[in-house]
This record gives structure tokens, C-alpha cells and sequence, in this order.
């Protein structure tokens, strides 16, 4: 058994990549760029399993707990202390905008979702 990834990320929001973004890389630099200097911005741990990535609002301002089954997952993309990943559920992508919070391991994090979200899609 796959043991967990986990780090605390600032939450900065999420946004839906419009369909006339020409592909998915784009609509994720669009979204980093749209939510970097957010207002709304939240300390979340970010916990990556074998099948899902939890996220939980440390102060349960806006929500305790959200599941994005790996499966789910359809691009994921790191940029300097800014890091994103797309869900896509029925055909609606919708980007997750995170930034580093101190000493936070960005790379771990998302290098275990591109490995798990590959595996999982690769039964």
C-alpha cells in the first residue's frame, strides 16, 4: 500500500477552464494567473492517497473537507511557489489554485498526484 503525501498549501481558489482555452496547459497558466494575487486565500492541508486528494480548510472558514478522486484529475501543473491541478466532472474542467506556505514541499505533492492520477487511470 501507497503511503500518503500531505503539506499545508494556501488555497487560493478555483476557477472553470473555458472550452475556448486551446488546451488545458493554457487554461491552467490562465486560472495560476487570474487567482495568484487572490483575496480569498485559505491554509488547507493537501493529503494525496492512493485514490484521492483530500483537502482540508485548517480553520473552517469556507469548508472542513473536500475529496478529488485521482481519477478525476486531468492535467496538473507547477510554476515557482504557485502549483494547480484540473478535475474534470461531466465534461466541466475546474482549476485548483494553491500556493506555498513556509517550508511546504510543492514538488512531493505534485509529483504523487501526476504518479497516482497515472496509475489510476491505468488499472
Amino acid at each position: 500500500m501507497q503511503s500518503e503525501v500531505s503539506t499545508y498549501l494556501h488555497y487560493m481558489g478555483s476557477e472553470n477552464v473555458r472550452s475556448r482555452d486551446l488546451d488545458l496547459k493554457e487554461g491552467i497558466n490562465g486560472a495560476m494567473r487570474r487567482l495568484r494575487n487572490s483575496q480569498f486565500v485559505l491554509a488547507c492541508q493537501c493529503v494525496v492517497s492512493g485514490s484521492h486528494i483530500t483537502l482540508i480548510d485548517s480553520q473552517r472558514r469556507s469548508f472542513s473537507k473536500r475529496l478529488f478522486p485521482l481519477s478525476s484529475i486531468v492535467y496538473c501543473e507547477q510554476d515557482q511557489d504557485v502549483f494547480a491541478f484540473i478535475t474534470n466532472k461531466d465534461k466541466i474542467h475546474v482549476c485548483h489554485v494553491f500556493t506555498k506556505m513556509g517550508k511546504c514541499d510543492i514538488d512531493a505533492v505534485c509529483q504523487a498526484i501526476l504518479m497516482r492520477s497515472k496509475q489510476s487511470s491505468n488499472p
